[in-house]
């Protein structure tokens, strides 16, 4: 029981270290265009057409003019700008970055779940998160895809539960289904046992019924 409540509080202050390492101020360039991204999305009720932002944004690549790729620049993130903006409407700057380390936090704590669902030991399995620890820190900024990350993960780790749950059940039901047929065949043959038994019991008493009538 100790023991329990030591490795509780161990992983306790480990994730929230990891809260604290993802806890760092506004970095991303590109964050200032989702931010007012999402606020012209949530006021004007629509999809930029051109970036607003941007005198030199076209409705299409003029070297490329069937290109798809200006109005997917410009649409794909709509959702998580309008999180950003409203986010940052409610709780300003300190919002994004509580919104920033929750989400990297969470995703570390499924990726430490999963190695440990591979039946690695919880210290190695902690020593196993510090690269991705490191690489998350460093490399993800406050961009739309914090999301993408988290969600896509998380996709991954119920599929793999999935197919382990259903791989133990097919285990069960072929040892079920070779114990059902291991007795069926035990079965008939003590039934072949009792109709040998019940043959020679009938040829016995014929036997014995010839002699008394002789």
């Amino acid at each position: 029981m100790t023991l329990k409540i030591s490795k509780l509080i161990f992983l306790a202050l480990l994730f929230t270290l990891v809260f604290g390492l993802f806890s760092v101020e506004i970095k991303d360039p590109d964050f200032w265009w989702h931010l007012k991204t999402g606020e012209y999305i949530y006021q004007s009720g629509s999809l930029p057409v051109t970036d607003p932002f941007a005198y030199t944004s076209l409705q299409k690549d003029p070297l490329n003019p069937e290109s798809k790729r200006i109005a997917f620049i410009l649409n794909q993130y709509w959702l998580a700008q309008v999180v950003f903006y409203q986010i940052y409407h409610f709780f300003g700057f300190e919002g994004i970055i509580f919104l920033r380390a929750s989400l990297l936090a969470l995703l570390i704590f499924l990726i430490f779940r999963g190695i440990r669902r591979e039946g690695f030991g919880i210290y190695s399995s902690v020593m196993l998160l510090v690269p991705a620890v490191m690489i998350f820190r460093t490399f993800t900024g406050e961009r739309p895809q914090l999301f993408s990350f988290l969600f896509a993960f998380l996709l991954i780790f119920l599929l793999e539960g999935f197919r382990k749950a259903s791989g133990s059940r097919g285990r069960g039901f072929e040892d079920s289904s070779g114990k059902l047929q291991d007795s069926r065949i035990q079965g008939i043959k003590d039934s072949s046992e009792q109709q040998k038994s019940v043959i020679a019991g009938s040829e016995a008493t014929k036997q014995s019924f010839k002699c008394i009538t002789k």
